[in-house]
Formats: structure tokens, C-alpha cells, sequence
């Protein structure tokens, strides 16, 4: 058996009065120590030696140098602006306006299950996504502009990934659903 171990976010990892994780990676990562490794909580050995290790990071600044010296790094592109666009229009505005509250999925129940019903929840199974089924009957004033999601993507949401998109979109859905107000 050849274990994979993640660890996601590897650039946080800091020290505390516990111990320091780095340091612990470290000695994991030593080929002449990885075969004998001890794990003190549970004070039996562990053989290290085929366990694959993955980390993500986002800065590989705060990542100690020793430890950064023992990975090999994969740098991954980032998303370009059409497809930021293409996933906030896809994913993260029909998710935030479902969880606002101004579209609801539409939910048909029956008395009586029939064949219908039975191809119809087939179909909802089979979906791409789970907005797939949402009705987009969104009033004009509460739609989200697609002008605006290009501002956001090019302008506040300069960031590798759409985390910080979907903030801002979210924020928009409550602004919405509140009617506009701050408060």
C-alpha cells in the first residue's frame, strides 16, 4: 500500500507551544529518517518511506526554507477572466441567490408517484450541476448584471482563484435581497 497524505495550505503552518509542524514534516520527508519515524501521540514507529505526500500553498514565501528545499513545486495557472466569468455565471451567482433567498428551486410534489416523477428526478440526478433545475425567473432589478461580474472579476477579484469572488458576489445577493439597503 502506497499512502497519499494532503495537506492543504502548507504556507500556514506555524509554530506554538505544541510543537512546530514544519520541523515534524521535516524528519517525515528525510529519506534516512522516513522508514523509522515515531509517532509520539501514539508512541509506535511508522514506516514513512511510500507515503506520498501533496501540499497545497498559496505563498511559497512563509513556507520554511529547509522543508521547501525537500518538495518539488508544481506551479499551477491561475483562472483567466473568461473563466471566472463562465464559473460565476455557471456556479457562484445561482448558488448565492439560492442561498439569499430570491430564486428558489422549483419543487413539485405529486399525490401519487407516477413515470413522470420517476423521469424527472433521472434527469435532476444526471445534471451537471445542482443549479441546473433552478428557475432563473429573476425580476430585472435584482439581476446581477453580467457587465458587473467583469468588473468584479477584473478589478477586485484579481486573485488566482474566485474565493474572493464568491464573497463579492454573496455580499451582492444579501444587498439584493435586502433591497438595496445598507442597513
Amino acid at each position: 500500500m502506497n499512502p497519499l497524505v494532503l495537506i492543504d495550505e502548507i504556507d500556514k503552518l506555524g509554530a506554538g507551544y505544541r510543537g512546530d509542524p514544519a520541523a515534524a514534516l521535516l524528519e517525515l520527508l528525510d529519506p534516512s529518517q522516513n522508514d523509522s519515524f515515531r509517532d509520539h501521540f501514539l508512541d509506535v514507529p511508522v514506516d514513512m518511506s511510500k507515503v506520498l505526500f501533496m501540499c497545497t500553498a498559496n505563498d511559497l514565501g512563509t513556507i520554511p526554507r529547509p522543508l521547501l528545499d525537500r518538495m518539488e513545486v508544481v506551479r499551477l495557472s491561475e483562472y483567466d477572466v473568461p473563466e471566472k466569468l463562465q464559473i460565476a455565471e455557471q456556479y457562484l451567482i445561482p448558488k448565492a441567490l439560492k442561498e439569499s433567498g430570491i430564486i428558489q428551486t422549483k419543487v413539485e410534489e405529486a399525490e401519487e408517484p407516477n413515470q413522470n416523477d420517476h423521469e424527472m428526478r433521472d434527469t435532476k440526478d444526471n445534471s451537471e450541476s445542482e443549479f441546473a433545475s433552478v428557475q432563473h425567473k429573476i425580476p430585472e432589478s435584482l439581476a446581477i448584471e453580467r457587465s458587473a461580474v467583469d468588473k468584479l472579476v477584473r478589478w477586485y477579484c484579481r486573485e488566482a482563484g474566485v474565493r474572493n469572488l464568491n464573497k463579492y458576489i454573496e455580499k451582492i445577493s444579501r444587498k439584493l435581497r435586502r433591497g438595496g439597503r445598507t442597513h
